[in-house]
């Protein structure tokens, strides 16, 4: 007996997101006019790995330089470093977008494991330097993109900034 005949399926690809989506320029009222800050953007959960980075950091990159996490807390773990960094756990509204990239020393994006990431794209849209784990996805996604680093070159970038 044959099989029956299947429809074509076609899967799109995952969107691409850059600042062309965003336009605002309202200031982040937690931020009181602040820049120069090491921003992590979007939905904070465990497999974004930044509780593990808050804890492999906390004597060093924490302590020496304004950290931002911004976006719905999910992963609670994170709230212990609230004395330490910046915590902007709500869903920041469209027009908060932009200022909040372009402000930013730094976008980190330290993920445990990933099958795809618009907060890459916008970092880089946005024009600001973007560091992210060695995960398969990221390794094979932005291999020949200069403007994506891994995020063991951000504390050297930093200091060679400062310098």
């Amino acid at each position: 007996k044959a099989a029956p005949a299947r429809a074509p399926q076609h899967a799109p690809p995952f969107p691409k997101f850059d600042a062309d989506l965003f336009e605002g320029g309202a200031g982040i009222p937690e931020l009181g006019g602040e820049t120069g800050y090491i921003l992590f953007f979007g939905r904070v959960d465990i497999y974004k790995g930044v509780y593990d980075w808050l804890v492999a950091n906390a004597d060093g990159l924490v302590k020496s330089h304004r950290v931002v996490i911004a976006g719905e807390m999910i992963d609670k773990r994170v709230l212990d470093f609230a004395d330490r960094v910046t915590i902007i756990g709500r869903f920041i509204k469209t027009e908060e977008v932009p200022g909040l990239f372009e402000n930013a020393r730094a976008l980190i994006c330290p993920y445990i494991s990933s099958t795809h990431s618009g907060i890459v794209d916008m970092g880089v849209s946005f024009g600001t330097p973007v560091y992210v784990s060695r995960i398969p996805y990221f390794e094979e996604m932005y291999a020949d993109r200069p403007e994506v680093r891994y995020l063991d070159a951000l504390a050297p970038d930093l200091a060679a900034d400062s310098a």
